[in-house]
């Protein structure tokens, strides 16, 4: 909620070309995070981790693992052809992009991150749904007996296994919070879909909007309003001193 705009960062993945791993609750946003680590090794990549509100502000038992000792006698390869973008290196670095996203295609149709979970009832297989992080939530809640493609790569996706998953059920949905992108590679691999309505690209998704999106069941409106809470400075920040100092003085700033 600090943010001053809603966006989809998972169009930086795709556009710098590197992975994401989109973690549904806090147990993956742990895991997620050491499996980074591990990817970033192995293909010499950043790697984005796609922390939505909702997870962030979520609060759950977590298994930990034995810790894992880093080495802290590393020193930084001073390879000009890797770090210093010029024309000449970045025309290698480019080819060098492109066969580690085809590594990381790879990667995605088998990875542990991306798993389709089987219907638990009869005839259910009929319906399938794809969806990712907080998503997966609200549908394992609003569908609990559904056919569902989990995705926990984002970029890159895996094709193979969304052609699978499709071609065993007769209605597939997408749910996804915010931008229609799984929904939109989905559709490009010529595959028909059922996605979001445009009402729906912008702000949080709900078990209520998810509900409302595959059943048409009208979201519960409140009996009474609740009571404005304007946002504040939060006590202790070292910005509420310049901020009153501005306002007393009826400063404009911007940028």
């Amino acid at each position: 909620h600090s943010s001053q705009n809603e966006q989809d960062n998972r169009h930086y993945a795709a556009a710098a070309k590197i992975p994401m791993l989109e973690p549904a609750d806090s147990q993956e946003a742990k895991d997620f995070t050491i499996k980074a680590f591990d990817i970033s090794e192995k293909y010499d990549t950043p790697v984005l981790l796609r922390i939505t509100t909702r997870v962030a502000h979520s609060e759950t038992l977590v298994e930990i693992n034995d810790r894992v000792e880093i080495r802290r006698d590393y020193k930084l390869d001073r390879n000009p052809q890797k770090y210093a973008m010029l024309p000449a290196h970045a025309r290698a670095r480019h080819v060098f992009v492109e066969q580690r996203t085809d590594k990381l295609r790879a990667l995605a149709e088998n990875s542990e991150f991306n798993r389709i979970e089987k219907s638990k009832g009869k005839g259910k297989d009929k319906v399938g749904v794809i969806t990712s992080g907080i998503a997966y939530q609200y549908v394992r809640d609003v569908m609990p007996d559904a056919r569902i493609l989990k995705i926990g790569l984002s970029w890159p996706l895996p094709e193979k296994l969304i052609r699978a998953f499709a071609a065993a059920v007769d209605k597939l949905y997408v749910v996804e919070e915010l931008e229609p992108i799984i929904e939109t590679h989905v559709r490009a691999l010529g595959i028909d879909v059922v996605g979001k309505p445009a009402e729906m690209i912008c702000g949080e998704l709900s078990p209520a909007r998810v509900r409302l999106f595959i059943e048409g069941t009208p979201i519960p409106q409140p009996s009474e309003k609740s009571r404005a809470r304007p946002p504040v400075m939060c006590a202790g920040c070292p910005h509420r001193g310049i901020f009153y100092l501005l306002h007393k003085k009826d400063a404009t700033v911007t940028g």
